[in-house]
């Protein structure tokens, strides 16, 4: 039997860059080669896919979709592995020029000697947040 590596640490690094916005510490977990897939909701929340060959698109991605937020926070996360796949979940809240919002993502990534080679996103869409008043 195939002793597999725990790369769990890889995962918990990506949410900690992710949550500190810290975009070149993230691009450093990201394979140069990797592929990015991501699954968001369009125009009448219709999916659209996302699609980037290499780590810096990926991070052009996520900058885009957070950097220009005033408040940004990661209320939870969760990591596990299913196999020789690894999958994290995080529920942002921010606040930017359209209001506070919260968004919940859904991750499985394969990881290498410590980088992300392939990421597969679900995302729920930036949703109005109930408890906007905090």
């Amino acid at each position: 039997m195939q002793t597999i590596a725990d790369e769990s640490p890889t995962c918990h690094r990506f949410l900690d860059a992710l949550g500190n916005r810290d975009w070149q510490q993230l691009e450093s977990i990201l394979d140069s080669k990797m592929r990015f897939r991501a699954l968001v909701p369009g125009p009448e929340k219709s999916g659209e896919l996302r699609t980037s060959l290499d780590g810096a698109g990926t991070v052009r991605y996520l900058r885009l979709w957070f950097g220009e937020a005033d408040h940004f926070e990661i209320k939870k996360s969760e990591v596990h592995r299913v196999a020789s796949r690894y999958h994290f979940s995080y529920l942002i809240r921010l606040h930017d020029e359209d209001g506070w919002q919260v968004i919940e993502q859904h991750v499985y990534c394969d990881i290498r000697n410590g980088l992300i080679q392939g990421l597969d996103l679900l995302c729920s869409g930036f949703i109005p947040d109930p408890k906007a008043s905090t």
